[in-house]
């Protein structure tokens, strides 16, 4: 009996024992194998030198754990060592013009086919890309300057300098010419007048990791040796030719620092700005120097200084150019030819007008006859504004001035009152 029963259970140990291979067997046949190593993400196309460069790629696939390397790479872009073998991912960093040599401006271009590659040591996955250096570019913006005024500082969300004080006022001597009735030169006058400061934006692209220094330049076309026809300097139609009218005179109409101020200081009046540093010029006057942008920042301000005379003139025009970068990597313009932008200065005299009695603005008049006319100023004005019988576009206080509140008598015979 006890034969008779194992005979009954052996067979059926036996259709456990298959059952149990045919199961494994199903289940080797439906494992799936390893993915192919995939790397996830597209890099930036463009660096600038002097900034960081990064990207952290991600990675799935392979059987164990993925190894990663870079081919037809730049020398200043590398793989960053991680201890952590377990994370799928790497991590591609680089400073172009500085890490991989210091190659500079050689740095700049595209490099094409650039390839990161990975592995799991039987199967590799890769991920091709460009990457084009540019240079990290300065640029230059001013709104319109009025004599006797400072601007306010618009905000920003740029990482900035520390902020120039414009309210406190400065003071700048200069040398002017006075001129005999037939325009000659008679003499000089040395005038010491106020100035108000205002600034210049100086932008940089991207935050750099190293101090950018930059030199700048006031420029005007003004040239006291060009001459209306028929003249020659020195003279009133030299000093105030139809050719410089309308230019800035650098050292009398504007300058980077007052001859008399002091150096400017930061919005609490603390402490003097460390980056900004002025520069004589070939005429002893403050028209040049270098400012500073310490890494990270990418917007400063270049205070100048307007001087306020006490004569009406038409809307100056010059320019301020950045000419050299003195330490750092950054570029003038996208092509590094140069940055320059346009300035100018409003007036802020009162502007004279003449009406006849009955407010009109014309008037027909005979050789030889006298009539009364009004002459009204408009603007604020805080002291007697006086006039010349001098050509009209001669200073008043470079010829004989007379109150304009008297009566006065034109070449023509026009008499005038206000």
């Amino acid at each position: 009996m006890g034969a008779d029963f194992h005979s009954r259970i052996h067979p059926v140990r036996q259709l456990a024992v298959l059952a149990l291979l045919s199961l494994g067997l199903a289940a080797c046949k439906t494992e799936k194998d390893p993915d192919q190593p995939t790397i996830l993400g597209v890099p930036p196309v463009f660096a600038y030198l002097g900034v960081e460069y990064s990207y952290n790629f991600g990675a799935y696939g392979g059987e164990d754990i993925l190894d990663y390397s870079l081919t037809n790479a730049p020398s200043w872009l590398a793989l960053e060592d991680t201890s952590n073998k377990a994370r799928q991912g790497i991590i591609m960093r680089g400073v172009p013009g500085l890490t991989g040599g210091s190659r500079g401006e050689a740095d700049l271009g595209k490099t094409e086919g650039i390839n990161l590659v990975t592995t799991d040591g039987r199967m590799a996955g890769a991920q091709p890309f460009d990457i084009d250096v540019k240079y990290n570019v300065m640029s230059l913006d001013a709104e319109p300057f009025t004599e006797g005024e400072s601007p306010e500082i618009p905000a920003s969300n740029r990482e900035q300098c520390t902020l120039p004080d414009l309210e406190t006022e400065g003071e700048h001597s200069v040398t002017i010419n006075l001129y005999n009735d037939d325009g000659s030169v008679s003499g000089t006058r040395e005038l010491t007048l106020p100035t108000r400061r205002v600034f210049v934006k100086v932008t940089l692209d991207q935050p750099s990791v190293t101090r950018v220094a930059v030199a700048f330049e006031l420029l005007s076309d003004y040239d006291a040796s060009s001459c209306d026809v028929g003249f020659s300097p020195p003279h009133q139609n030299c000093d105030h030719s139809a050719s410089n009218a309308g230019d800035a005179i650098l050292g009398t109409d504007i300058v980077g620092l007052g001859s008399n101020s002091s150096m400017p200081r930061d919005e609490t009046g603390e402490s003097e700005l460390d980056y900004i540093d002025y520069e004589l010029d070939e005429q002893g006057f403050y028209t040049r120097g270098v400012i500073t942008l310490e890494p990270g920042i990418t917007e400063c301000y270049l205070p100048l200084e307007v001087v306020e005379d006490s004569f009406a003139e038409p809307v100056e025009s010059l320019r301020l150019a950045l000419t050299e970068v003195r330490s750092g990597l950054a570029g003038l313009g996208s092509g590094n030819g140069g940055v320059v932008t346009n300035l100018s200065i409003q007036d802020n005299e009162p502007v004279l007008s003449l009406e006849t009695v009955n407010g009109g603005g014309r008037d027909t008049l005979n050789v030889g006859a006298v009539r009364e006319y009004v002459a009204r100023l408009s603007g604020d004005r805080d002291r007697d504004i006086l006039r010349s019988s001098a050509t009209p576009k001669t200073p008043p206080h470079v010829s004989n001035p007379s109150s304009l509140s008297s009566d006065w008598k034109t070449e023509t015979g026009l008499r005038m009152t206000n």
